[in-house]
Order: C-alpha cells, then structure tokens, then sequence
C-alpha cells in the first residue's frame, strides 16, 4: 500500500511493533521507498532492540533508533506503520503533518483501535476490503458510530490501486490511511509466491 499511497520522497519511517510482522514489514516499506531514518516504537523492549540489531545489521545506509510516540516524533514522520495488538490508539491524529501515510495493520477487532478519530477525519481511507474492515476494524467503525465518518468516505480497496497500477496519491499534502484486516485471498497469493520459490 505504500507504494500507492506514500510520498516518493519519504524518508522517515516510524513503526510501531515487535511482534513476527515487524520486521518483514520494514523491509517491505524500505523496498518502496528510500528512508534514511526508521524509528522503532514497541513496550517490549528487549524484542526492540532485537529488531533493531537485526534491521541495522541489515541496512547500514538506514539510521535505526528506539523512540516513543510523542508529537515530535509522529509530526516528523513521513510514514507511520502500526503493527500492534493494542486496543487503544497508538498516537494523537492531530500531530500528523500534510502529507503522511499511515498503514495500520494490527488490529482485527470492532472495538479496538491503533489510530485515533482524528486520524481517520483528517485523511483519504484506503482499505484492503471494504466488506472486512467494515465488520472488524474499529479504526473505521468507532469513528462511523460516532457520526463522523461513512463508509462512502473510503477511496478504493488495494486491489484497484494494484490493478490500475496507479500512483494514488492525489497531491504532496493529503493525509493518507491504508487499513487492513487481512483477506483470505491475499494470505494465499502469499503462500503461492512462497511456494514458487522453493
């Protein structure tokens, strides 16, 4: 997704998580995009700075440092990734800049959230299934509860992006969410492309 939905010239990366996903889902944002600095973000901190090890030692030309979700932080942040189980937003949506990404990825659950309303109001939503996020995510469904936000609202689902093979972001300044649940289908495109190499 953010090969559709980033800025080209994105160079800094906050991610939030230590979980098995974390850093897989580094090394997919740094295959699209040229970052100079990841920030790393997780309570676990033994398993941080684990990943972090792991990812230095992989990409030296990529400045990898343990911080916390502050304003400074989320504010110079070109791309946020989430990552994470928790049940509460991870950030203040107000301190997003025009022009950030954020993909949010963890959570599964209609009554739990990793970004704030704010977020949401303040950004073009893109989703991975508009059916799945729409009976599970909360990032979506709390802010559609609370009156602020339809389903009407939402741009397209990834697949569209991918196949119209468009660059969809409109302009440097907009705010853009891509929000996952997770689809059967994707989960075996996977498997066929893991298959495949073997």
């Amino acid at each position: 997704a953010s090969h559709y939905l980033s800025r080209e010239n994105s160079k800094h990366l906050v991610f939030f998580g230590s979980g098995n996903l974390a850093e897989y889902m580094v090394r997919a944002h740094l295959a699209v995009r040229n970052f100079k600095r990841v920030t790393l973000i997780a309570r676990n901190q033994e398993k941080l700075l684990a990943l972090q090890s792991r990812l230095q030692g992989a990409f030296t030309e990529v400045e990898f440092v343990i911080g916390q979700s502050n304003e400074a932080t989320i504010y110079s942040a070109d791309v946020i990734s989430c990552a994470t189980c928790c049940a509460t937003p991870l950030f203040d949506g107000n301190w997003l800049k025009s022009g950030t990404h954020v993909d949010l990825i963890g959570n599964h659950h209609s009554d739990a959230r990793e970004c704030d309303t704010a977020t949401i109001t303040r950004s073009r939503v893109y989703v991975d299934s508009k059916a799945n996020v729409l009976s599970e995510a909360g990032e979506l469904l709390i802010p559609i509860k609370e009156g602020v936000f339809n389903e009407q609202q939402l741009c397209a689902e990834l697949a569209e992006l991918a196949k119209a093979n468009i660059y969809a972001r409109i302009n440097e300044i907009d705010i853009t969410v891509f929000k996952s649940v997770g689809t059967a289908l994707s989960d075996l495109i996977a498997a066929y492309h893991v298959y495949q190499s073997l």
